[in-house]
C-alpha cells in the first residue's frame, strides 16, 4: 500500500513510495535524495515555498485532479472535453518534462558510471533518445488533429457551432495512425523494460540508478495508461466523426431547403388591383431531412390569382431537385393555360421526361378570378383543401387526378365553385396530417378541420400559429417531422 503523504513525512519517503514526485521537488528547487530525512514542511521552508503549495503539488503528481475514465459510446455532456483536458493537461505535460530528465539523467549516468548499469546503460540512453523522438509527432498529432477534432464533435452534440477541423483529412486514416505510433512507443518501453531486467538495479546501483530506474517504471505504467485510454478512443472518434459529418450535412441541407423557398416562394401576395379583397398567408418549415414541399400563389393576370400547393416523393439532393423542376413547370405551363388541369397535363408530360428517378409530385392547382370570386380548382393526388366558412362549417375539395411525374395516361377536370366573403381556403401538406405521436397515432384531418372550424373567426395568422403549435404538442418528443406546409386564402 503506497504512503500517505503529510507535512511530517521525509523528503526521502515520498520520493520512495511515489517516484512521480520527483519533478515536482526538482521544480520548486528542493533536493529530492532518496537518503534525505527532511520533513516535506522543513524541506518548504528552507526552499523558500509554502508547504501547503508543496503538498498541493505532491498530490497532484500522485493523483492527477480531472483523472477520467474512456467515455462510452454516447457520452454525458463534457465528457470528450474532460478527457482531452485529462491528457493534455496531466499525461502530455508529465511527459514533455519527465522524458528529458530521465533521457538528462540517463546520459549523465553513462558518461561518469557506465558500468554501474551492468553494461547498459549506453543502451538505455538511446532507447530513451528514440522514445522522445517517436513521442513527440505522437503528441503534435493528438494535440492539433485529434482533440481538436473531439472537441469539434462534442460541441455539435451540444448544438453548438465550430468550425471542422479535419476538412480534407480522412479521420480513419489519422485513429490509424495513432494506433501505429502506439504500437512504436509500447515496442520502445519492452524494450526499456527488457535492458533493465523488469526494472531491477544491479547489485551496488548508486542512488541516481534507483532514480533512474523508478522513473522509468512510472514512465512505463504512465504511457500504457495514456495509451489505453486513446486505443478506446479509436473507433469512437471514426464513428462519431462519420454521425457528426452526417449531422452538419443535415443542417446544410435544411439550410438549403430554407434558401430555395425563401428564394422562390412567396410569404405574400404582390399588391395588384383585387388583391385588396383577399389575403393569403403562409407557413411552411423543411423537415429534419430536405424534401419537397413547395407551394406558390401569384396573378398570372390583373384579375386572376394562381395557388398552388405541392409535395414531391423521397428526400434529399433528388427530392429538392424535382420540387424545384415541379415549381418551374408550374410557373410555365400556368401563364400558357387558362384551365388548371391542361397545366397538370402538361406538368405531368414534363416530369416523366425529366425524372429519372421513380418520384412523384402530388399538386393542388387553383384559379381564383377575384372579380367574380370564382375558384377554378384541380388536384393531382394531394390532400383535400378545407373549405370553411365563417360559421364554422367545414367542406373539402377532393382530388381530380392522379400523382404527376408517374403514368403517362393523365385525366383530370376543372371544377368550380362560388366562394363568398368570410370563407376560408385551407390548403396543406401531408407533413401536417401525418405527424405522428409516440403510440403511432397521425394527427389527421378531423384535428385540423377542427381548428380551421374552431378559429373561424380569428385571424389567418393566429390559425397557421395554433395548427403548427397542435402539430408540435401532438408529435411531442417523438416527433421527426416532415416537410410542414400550410396557407391560408381569406375572401374579405
Amino acid at each position: 500500500m503506497a504512503l500517505r503523504l503529510d507535512q511530517n513525512s521525509t523528503v526521502g519517503e515520498a520520493v520512495m513510495a511515489h517516484p512521480r514526485t520527483r519533478p515536482v521537488f526538482e521544480r520548486l528547487r528542493i533536493d529530492s535524495l532518496q537518503t534525505d530525512t527532511r520533513a516535506l514542511a522543513r524541506a518548504a521552508e528552507d526552499a523558500g515555498v509554502d508547504p501547503e503549495t508543496l503538498m498541493k503539488a505532491l498530490s497532484d503528481a500522485i493523483v492527477p485532479p480531472a483523472t477520467v475514465a474512456a467515455p462510452p459510446l454516447e457520452p454525458a455532456p463534457g465528457a470528450l472535453t474532460g478527457l482531452v483536458e485529462h491528457i493534455e493537461g496531466w499525461q502530455h505535460t508529465y511527459l514533455r518534462a519527465e522524458l528529458p530528465r530521465l533521457a538528462d539523467l540517463a546520459g549523465r549516468l553513462t558518461a561518469t558510471d557506465g558500468s554501474n548499469g551492468g553494461g547498459v546503460l549506453e543502451d538505455i540512453s538511446e532507447t530513451i533518445a528514440t522514445l522522445r523522438e517517436k513521442i513527440a509527432p505522437h503528441l503534435v498529432l493528438e494535440e492539433e488533429v485529434l482533440f481538436p477534432h473531439l472537441r469539434y464533435v462534442e460541441a455539435h452534440a451540444l448544438g453548438d457551432e465550430m468550425p471542422p477541423p479535419l476538412v480534407g483529412r480522412s479521420v480513419s486514416e489519422v485513429v490509424r495512425q495513432m494506433t501505429s505510433q502506439h504500437e512504436e512507443v509500447l515496442g520502445e518501453l519492452e524494450r526499456i523494460r527488457d535492458l533493465t531486467s523488469g526494472y531491477q538495479l544491479p547489485n551496488g546501483a548508486a542512488a541516481d540508478m534507483r532514480t533512474l530506474y523508478d522513473g522509468l517504471r512510472s514512465l512505463h505504467e504512465d504511457l500504457r495508461e495514456h495509451i489505453r485510454l486513446e486505443d478506446n478512443l479509436g473507433e469512437y472518434i471514426v464513428e462519431t466523426h462519420t454521425n457528426t459529418i452526417q449531422r452538419v450535412r443535415m443542417e446544410t441541407d435544411l439550410r438549403t431547403a430554407r434558401e430555395l423557398q425563401e428564394m422562390f416562394l412567396p410569404d405574400r401576395l404582390p399588391q395588384t388591383p383585387g388583391s385588396e379583397a383577399i389575403s393569403f398567408h403562409v407557413k411552411a418549415s423543411p423537415g429534419r431531412e430536405i424534401g419537397g414541399d413547395l407551394y406558390d400563389a401569384f396573378f398570372k393576370n390583373e384579375r386572376t390569382l394562381v395557388l398552388a400547393l405541392g409535395d414531391v416523393s423521397g428526400s434529399g439532393a433528388t427530392a429538392a431537385l424535382l420540387m424545384t423542376m415541379t415549381w418551374t413547370l408550374l410557373r410555365t405551363f400556368t401563364q400558357d393555360e387558362d384551365s388548371p388541369s391542361e397545366a397538370l397535363r402538361r406538368m405531368n408530360r414534363g416530369l416523366l421526361q425529366a425524372n429519372a428517378e421513380p418520384m412523384f409530385a402530388t399538386l393542388f392547382l387553383a384559379y381564383y378570378d377575384t372579380r367574380d370570386r370564382a375558384l377554378r380548382y384541380a388536384s393531382a393526388g394531394h390532400c383535400p383543401p378545407i373549405l370553411g366558412g365563417p360559421d364554422g362549417s367545414i367542406d373539402y375539395l377532393d382530388s381530380t387526378a392522379t400523382v404527376l411525374g408517374m403514368f403517362e395516361q393523365f385525366e383530370s377536370e376543372d371544377r368550380t365553385i362560388v366562394l363568398s366573403p368570410g370563407q376560408r381556403l385551407v390548403s396543406y401538406s401531408d407533413g401536417i396530417t401525418e405527424a405522428c405521436c409516440a403510440k403511432g397515432e397521425m394527427f389527421g384531418v378531423a384535428r385540423l378541420a377542427a381548428l380551421v372550424s374552431e378559429g373561424a373567426d380569428r385571424p389567418p395568422q393566429e390559425l397557421l400559429e395554433n395548427v403548427v403549435s397542435a402539430v408540435r404538442t401532438h408529435g411531442g418528443e417523438s416527433l421527426d417531422p416532415d416537410d410542414t406546409t400550410i396557407w391560408v386564402l381569406d375572401v374579405c
